[in-house]
């Protein structure tokens, strides 16, 4: 709990998911990926680093289009080698994109719903291993 009540204090995250009375998650929330998102991707490594769902929701994914976004978010560059979010949520995004952490929201939010529902299973049955490695499945019905 000392982690989560620092990050309250700091406004580091936007909102938190929350299933049976357990937090499990912190959530980020973005006009832009490229709103403060060099800021944000430190909080949510150490919000993984404590075995937490950290995620971002953004309106606009456009900027992802540029390789530095993608990468901050999904890693596997020299750069960022690692995945600064679980998965990143969008409502406008282009298609070039979309991988196993970045995601299409649509209007009833389904793929971040089932998500949710994965990684609190996941979070509740083996919270030692729900590290930063951990995906979603990415062929979830929407």
């Amino acid at each position: 709990m000392s982690f989560i009540s620092s990050n309250m204090a700091s406004s580091a995250f936007d909102l938190y998911a929350v299933k049976d009375d357990l937090l499990f998650g912190c959530i980020q929330a973005k006009t832009s990926i490229r709103d403060r998102v060099t800021r944000d991707r430190e909080p949510s490594i150490a919000a993984m680093a404590h075995f937490f769902w950290s995620i971002v929701f953004v309106l606009d994914g456009d900027f992802l289009r540029l390789p530095k976004f993608m990468h901050m978010v999904k890693g596997e560059s020299d750069m960022f080698p690692d995945n600064g979010w679980h998965g990143l949520y969008a409502f406008s995004l282009p298609d070039s994109v979309i991988c196993d952490r970045i995601y299409r929201l649509d209007n009833e939010l389904n793929i971040f719903k089932q998500h949710a529902e994965q990684a609190f299973a996941e979070w509740k049955d083996r919270r030692q291993w729900f590290t930063h490695k951990w995906a979603a499945e990415t062929h979830v019905e929407a």
